[in-house]
């Protein structure tokens, strides 16, 4: 949801484009100059009200954006991966970053990966929104 402040300077933004094209009539009689005027004002809605911020993905992600976990090597339980969840703007998704296998314990601030979460990374890392 955009802060009050974006919705004000919307509402600034609209009433001035308005009171602009009120001023030329001669423009608004043409039916094309009309309809490009509305296509202009859904364009600005559309692009406010679809606005997310940071905040906005990591509350939507249950706040794994940024945080780090471990997964124990199956082949060789002497080495871990570090996994850091990172968020991918231009497919709007989770995208895991796993380091390469690291000999030794773990560290204690980081927490175990859930073998589902991991796959749900894994699975939408390889699925892909570009149609």
């Amino acid at each position: 949801m955009p802060s009050a402040f974006v919705l004000g300077a919307f509402t600034l933004l609209i009433s001035l484009l308005i009171s602009f094209f009120k001023n030329f009539n001669l423009f608004l009689k043409d039916r094309f100059n009309k309809i490009f005027l509305f296509a202009t004002l859904l364009l600005l809605i559309s692009s406010f009200v679809n606005q997310t911020t940071f905040n906005d993905n990591k509350n939507w992600h249950s706040g794994l954006i940024g945080k780090m976990f471990y997964h124990k090597c199956p082949d060789n339980d002497k080495y871990f991966r570090s996994i850091r969840v990172a968020h991918n703007p231009f497919t709007n998704s989770l995208q895991p970053q796993i380091s390469n296998p690291i000999y030794g314990e773990p560290p204690e601030e980081l927490k175990p990966i859930s073998p589902v979460l991991l796959n749900r990374l894994m699975r939408t890392q390889m699925s892909s929104s570009f149609h």
